[in-house]
């Protein structure tokens, strides 16, 4: 059993690191068995919150307009990781987007070090029955494991730790649960097309807005999420 982890939780406005951002990051460091740190905070991704995310996960899109951006927090959630192992109810997903957000920020340092995972869901899968539902709020419940909040980062974070610990006390024997090695390859990002930074140009120019942004040097991603975000705010070009 690991005596020294994070144990690490994020919830994301889609399922593609590429498309998709984070809204909400959280991170404990276990010591021994015992929360030493605690790293949570909501993000603002600045384009719309779409319904059925709200629904899973309670955030609110109002909840996120005064909350930090990507590039203030990623920093210091990498500093606050450290070395450490991340643990996590499929890790390797939650990875991918720290990552990719990694990549998208200009954060090398983070690719020169290897990382690596231990799989809550990997171990469930392997030794539980197979009628047992996997998913985290299926596990909690099996094992009777309380969620303060299901679907927020800090309370699946935490019930990810106790899991590992029950499941480490159920079925691990001399050490055999290893940390597996963590890999994802960035996506680079492709840049604006033409009839996006005209449509861009329009919809500036529609609303009035001031803008001295150069629309040919964002990428197709940065270009569409400042799209969603002034439509979101001033409404679509009215014909």
């Amino acid at each position: 059993m690991l005596t020294h982890y994070v144990s690490i939780d994020l919830e994301m406005s889609g399922l593609s690191p590429v498309k998709d951002r984070i809204i909400e990051i959280a991170a404990l460091r276990v010591e021994n068995g015992k929360v030493t740190g605690r790293f949570e905070t909501l993000i603002n991704p600045n384009i719309p919150i779409r319904e059925h995310i709200t629904e899973i996960t309670g955030i609110r899109e109002d909840m996120l307009h005064q909350s930090p951006e990507i590039h203030e927090v990623m920093p210091k959630f990498i500093e606050f990781i450290g070395n450490d192992i991340l643990l996590g109810h499929s890790v390797g997903f939650d990875f991918s987007f720290i990552m990719q957000s990694c990549y998208d920020l200009g954060l090398g340092e983070v690719f020169e070090r290897e990382w690596y995972g231990m799989d809550t869901l990997l171990i469930a899968r392997k030794y539980m029955e197979t009628e047992t539902g996997k998913n985290l709020d299926k596990l909690c419940k099996y094992y009777g494991i309380e969620e303060k909040e299901h679907h927020r980062a800090g309370s699946d974070a935490e019930a990810a730790a106790r899991l590992y610990e029950k499941l480490c006390g159920i079925y691990e024997k001399d050490g055999e649960f290893e940390p597996v090695r963590l890999s994802y390859k960035p996506k680079k990002q492709t840049m604006i097309a033409a009839k996006q930074a005209r449509f861009l140009e329009k919809l500036v120019r529609y609303h009035g807005l001031e803008q001295d942004t150069d629309f040919s040097k964002l990428t197709q991603r940065e270009g569409s999420r400042l799209a969603d975000m002034i439509i979101s705010k001033y409404g679509k070009i009215r014909h």
